[in-house]
């Protein structure tokens, strides 16, 4: 294995010692941390199995709530985008009642009840051939909406690291300010 596959490779006593860490968090990023770190722990082979990087983003995306939201919107989204997409097709509606009606006949010298099934079926079939382009326009609308979502989503992770990075930037500056303040003091 390469130098370069050997930082790919994290070792979970690693991730949990980070994930452990003091940083200041806000309250949902300090719930989140807490959930990956519970999760961490009940992985098999904790703590001496190594895991790929590729299986730790996964693992972090899978329990983030914020990528989780992202990720239930692009699926929405894809399903209104099969919905538009179904403007193209014939719509089929079909309906069927019955009815059970009970009637006296007067016959002979008394009356007898007579009961009458109906039944009933109808079937629809429309189909729109000529709109001028407004269900072309309704489709794209959808793909350009499916679009921004799916960009969101893919965009949710980076703004995750970015956060992380800038809360671990600035501990480190408190760390140094607070070093460099006892230093002058001593």
């Amino acid at each position: 294995m390469s130098g370069n596959g050997r930082r790919e490779q994290r070792n979970c006593t690693e991730c949990a010692s980070l994930l452990e860490s003091p940083l200041a968090f806000s309250e949902e990023q300090q719930f989140v941390r807490d959930a990956t770190a519970e999760h961490a722990r009940e992985l098999p082979g904790y703590p001496a199995q190594t895991h790929a990087l590729a299986e730790l983003i996964d693992l972090a995306e899978s329990n983030n709530p914020e990528t989780r939201v992202a990720w239930e919107r692009a699926r929405a989204q894809a399903a209104s985008f099969g919905v538009a997409q179904s403007e193209l097709y014939p719509m089929l509606a079909v309906a069927a009642l019955s009815r059970t009606g009970r009637e006296e006949l007067f016959f002979g010298n008394r009356f007898n009840a007579q009961f009458v099934q109906i039944f009933e079926a109808t079937l629809d079939l429309s189909y729109t051939v000529v709109d001028f382009g407004a269900r072309r326009g309704r489709i794209n609308a959808a793909r350009a909406q499916l679009l921004a979502t799916n960009f969101a989503f893919n965009d949710t992770p980076d703004q995750m690291f970015s956060d992380q990075d800038s809360a671990l930037l600035s501990r480190r500056r408190r760390i140094r300010s607070l070093t460099t303040s006892l230093t002058q003091e001593n």
